[in-house]
């Protein structure tokens, strides 16, 4: 068995923190699977008294305070075990969270740490959520560990981080001459040097109360920035300019991240995995004058930590014709930034502040000839509200960008309509993926609003585009494109095929019909086509009535069994579908999860396996708490090899009998044997 050496560190004042986080990793790891090791720093007398009594925790005491450096130094030196994991002692672990991550950490060797999604963390290891129960918090955990993904990370939170101990023979512990976050950034760092990898497991939970976190002291952040030559801030990721993207995530396109760190960035990664198709390169500010590339980039993206004024001139040298430089500008008329000056914290080592009004002639003189912009709003406390009430009486008008924290800016070498027309010239008389793809990588709504000022043919681009983004599967982005046709246009036949086939596609043969009728001069084939949409919107009303007809003599115990048999064979015939039943079991029937309970295991006996599931979970959604369903979902999941999923059904029955504790116990043992 795989084990692992958990090592926590606990400061003075945190006991029942501590006490939460060890009670729940007893519940949810198995025994045996890992040795605990407690290291108390600042002598709490009640930390000290409960340690001392639970003898299977290998505790650590020091009466002098040390910093969390050094005492997950002083853990990791008697640990014994091939996987170390550090934890905070405000955590909370969920059901699996161990196994998952080694899971992840051994999956290849050139993984060297893994750490889990959580609610407080810095960068993007924290998501959004909030609880008001333990059992919503768990239920959230499940959810997510069926979801299975994961994210190659620059570097990764302190909270609950699991590394090989082979690891430390390479780069050593913790530099004690840092403390807090900082000190966790540079043993990451120092991870990505040795040519490993750091992985976020995205379907694994792991709660943190953030309560006492430790300051990245000015001392701790200076003596960082002298060690690796930037500041840690530099490492964020540019995640905001990805608002400004117009290029689809499928694209096959060449990107170039400058940054002001030599070999690494954070958003080159986020690049890979939102554009797996790309090219993506990466290279320092100091490197970009003599940077060579055989291709030009479809995208630039600068840093916000880059000089614009340096940079840009030779920027553009390597943007292709279509292309587009985005670079974030921290707006040095923000609120939080005047607070800052005003208490006198002063201003962010290496980066620089600018005003809206200087940032269009930075561009121009660089030969940029159209700039886009978004601005960035964070979202203001109370207090941040309250002062800038009380600044508007002092002065006659405060700045209009006074709440935006940012400007986002896109810049292009020839401006997009030019761009756009000159593709929209090309596409319709030798069409071409390659055109096709550079006008696609601009938003439907530039595309369409650049088509109001061209003088070619608009509607057979709108219906060639419409088209494209439909064979694509870019369902989203093909009635904009017919709509806008069908208004220039209304009477032209390809526009009326078009929308048709997009309706019949989508299941909706009523408006397919209506789309078809509005054609004028109709062919053999649109009428065929007309003739057949009227036979099965007809076919489909009967099968409605007749699924209708056969519910409710279930419902009622009506000649029951004939009536399911009968829904059976038009199941099976493909005369209705699942979700016709779902629909009318919604709308028509009183007894929704008796309904759809004696349905599914008619279907489960009949060998319609596709349908049970999804008309068990339709069910569990009406009544989560509807004992037939829950065991019905559990033994089919079961019976169907999804052992976990199925037991966690089966556990929700709150009064189970001999029957659901043998299930219960049959899908603990094939769990336990695999």
């Amino acid at each position: 068995m795989q084990r692992t050496s958990i090592i926590m560190v606990v400061f003075p004042n945190q006991f029942e923190y501590m006490k939460a986080s060890i009670e729940s990793i007893r519940r949810f790891t198995k025994k045996g699977s890992y040795e605990l090791i407690v290291v108390e720093s600042g002598g709490s007398f009640e930390t000290r008294n409960w340690l001392a009594e639970e003898t299977e925790i290998r505790s650590l005491f020091f009466d002098q305070e040390l910093t969390m450096s050094q005492a997950l130094n002083e853990g990791i030196k008697i640990s014994n075990c091939d996987s170390i994991l550090i934890m905070h002692q405000d955590t909370l672990v969920t059901e699996n969270w161990l196994d998952l991550l080694l899971e992840e950490l051994y999956k290849n060797d050139s993984i060297g740490a893994v750490g889990p999604l959580t609610n407080f963390a810095d960068d993007e290891q924290a998501d959004t959520v909030q609880f008001s129960s333990m059992e919503e918090m768990l239920a959230y955990a499940k959810g997510i560990n069926k979801v299975g993904s994961t994210e190659e990370r620059l570097t990764l939170s302190g909270f609950c981080l699991l590394f090989k101990r082979s690891l430390l023979e390479r780069i050593g512990g913790l530099d004690e001459q840092l403390d807090g976050n900082i000190a966790i950034i540079d043993f990451c760092l120092r991870i990505k040097e040795s040519a490993y990898n750091l992985v976020l497991c995205r379907y694994v939970y792991v709660h943190h109360y953030g309560i006492n976190e430790i300051n990245n002291s000015k001392v701790f952040l200076r003596r960082f920035k002298s060690k690796w030559g930037f500041s840690s801030s530099a490492l964020k990721g540019e995640t905001n300019v990805f608002r400004l993207f117009a290029i689809p995530n499928e694209a096959a396109c060449n990107v170039l991240v400058v940054g002001p760190i030599k070999g690494i960035s954070s958003t080159t990664i986020k690049i890979k995995q939102m554009y797996p198709n790309a090219r993506i390169e990466y290279c320092d500010s100091k490197q970009l004058p003599v940077f060579n590339s055989a291709e030009k980039f479809n995208c630039i993206v600068l840093s916000s930590f880059v000089d614009p004024e340096s940079t840009l001139s030779h920027a553009k040298e390597l943007l292709a014709v279509h292309g587009q430089l985005l670079i974030e500008f921290s707006n040095i008329n923000y609120v939080g930034i005047i607070k800052r000056l005003l208490l006198g914290e002063g201003l962010e080592d290496e980066k620089r502040y600018w005003k809206l009004a200087d940032i269009p002639p930075l561009f121009e003189e660089a030969g940029f000839q159209e700039l886009d912009f978004e601005y960035v709003f964070d979202s203001l406390s109370e207090q941040d509200n309250t002062f800038i009430g009380d600044l508007g009486e002092l002065v006659e008008e405060l700045p209009q960008e006074f709440e935006i924290s940012s400007f986002l800016v896109s810049g292009r070498l020839i401006p997009k309509n030019e761009l756009l027309h000159e593709l929209f010239g090309r596409l319709l008389p030798s069409p071409s993926d390659e055109v096709l793809s550079n006008i696609l990588r601009f938003s439907t709504t530039q595309i369409i609003a650049s088509l109001d000022s061209y003088d070619g043919l608009s509607v057979p681009l709108l219906n060639y585009l419409g088209i494209s983004n439909f064979e694509r599967k870019q369902l989203d982005d093909v009635i904009p494109y017919l709509a806008k046709a069908y208004e220039l246009e209304r009477d032209n036949s390809l526009t009326l095929i078009n929308l048709a086939t997009v309706m019949h596609s989508l299941g909706d043969d009523e408006k397919a019909l209506n789309w078809l009728e509005c054609i004028g001069d109709k062919s053999e084939h649109v009428n065929k086509w007309i003739s057949e949409l009227k036979q099965s919107i007809h076919n489909s009303k009967i099968a409605e009535t007749k699924v209708k007809f056969l519910l409710r003599r279930v419902e009622h115990d009506v000649e029951r069994e004939e009536a399911l048999m009968e829904l059976i064979t038009l199941l099976d015939q493909n005369d209705v579908s699942t979700t016709e039943i779902i629909n009318s079991v919604m709308l028509d029937i009183v007894d929704k999860t008796g309904t759809f309970n004696r349905v599914a295991i008619n279907c489960f006996n009949s060998a319609l396996y596709e349908a049970v599931v999804p008309l068990l979970e339709k069910s569990y959604s009406v009544d989560p708490q509807d004992e037939d369903t829950l065991f019905n979902l559990g033994y089919m999941l079961f019976k169907f090899g999804a052992f976990n999923e199925a037991l966690d059904f089966v556990k929700q029955i709150r009064k189970p009998d001999e029957e659901i504790l043998k299930l219960q116990h049959d899908i603990e043992e094939c769990i336990k044997h695999g």
